[in-house]
């Protein structure tokens, strides 16, 4: 062993022996990995008992990596998967600079900032708001690289399959999101032509009491609005990527009509007073 692979290694075995790592939930239906400073080979299927007996493997082994899987198993030593038995698995989120726009431009610490300000956003507003996830229940940690993890441990989602799971994010990610469930159309005003009974209707905005996805897109609609208001035409196509495909003289008309006033009111405030986009 090289001398600078001697120091590396005995300092690995100092901090193992001072600061024992914790176990994961459920530790001991799950499977183990490692892999060894100048060795280029991964030990896999290994299993632990007792906490001090994965506590001891890291100062006697002195491993330069270490990883546990997501899925519990009946016999998680056992050398096929078959053999592991599959019992469930935890469900991990992983959101790192690679999905959020722009971060690849940033510094490090720029970056991790912008993705740490959107990985609040999924604990706070969907783990433990919309699906009601408890603190204990959630694990929240570094990736090592460019983003971080939220494990959820729930009973609840453990036995989840494959497509069970992509539900979750889609609703997370509002991919395939029903405008029409979020923005309703309803009758708004009625009236008679001879014999023909003609119905206007008008697209909903969702009231401020709602919740999930109803709220996030009124709340969004606010936004919008005020943007319309106050900021410039450049101003908003950084802000909206997507209104790269809408004209300038498109975007002046959408802010004149917000700012107009009617009856003594900002149109802007209207719509949210009125609940209505008509």
């Amino acid at each position: 062993m090289s001398g600078e692979l001697d120091f590396i290694t005995r300092w690995f075995g100092k901090y193992y022996r001072e600061s024992p790592p914790p176990p994961p939930e459920r530790f001991g239906r799950r499977e183990f990995a490692f892999m060894f400073f100048g060795k280029d080979y991964v030990q896999r299927h290994l299993s632990f008992s007792k906490v001090g007996d994965m506590q001891d493997f890291f100062p006697s082994r002195i491993p330069s990596h270490a990883y546990h899987s997501s899925a519990y198993y009946a016999t998680p030593g056992a050398p096929t998967m078959e053999e592991k038995s599959w019992l469930g698995a935890d469900l991990i989120f992983d959101l790192d600079a690679d999905h959020i726009r722009g971060a690849g431009g940033l510094s490090y610490p720029d970056m991790l900032a912008q993705v740490k300000k959107e990985f609040i956003r999924l604990v706070d507003d969907f783990l433990l708001g919309d699906l009601g996830f408890g603190e204990s229940e959630l694990r929240l940690v570094f990736s090592g690289g460019r983003g971080y993890h939220a494990h959820v441990s729930a009973e609840e989602v453990l036995q989840l399959r494959s497509h069970e799971r992509r539900e979750i994010v889609d609703y997370i990610t509002g991919t395939d999101l029903d405008i029409d469930w979020v923005f309703e159309e309803r009758a708004s005003f009625e009236k008679r032509c001879g014999d023909r009974q003609v119905v206007q209707k008008a697209r909903i905005v969702p009231s401020a009491s709602s919740g999930g996805w109803r709220l996030r897109m009124r709340e969004g609609l606010e936004s919008l609005l005020g943007d319309l208001r106050s900021l410039d035409i450049a101003e908003i196509r950084e802000r909206y990527p997507s209104t790269i495909e809408v004209s300038d003289n498109r975007l002046v008309s959408l802010g004149e009509a917000v700012r107009s006033n009617k009856g003594g009111k900002d149109v802007g405030d209207l719509i949210l007073e009125k609940g209505n986009l008509e």
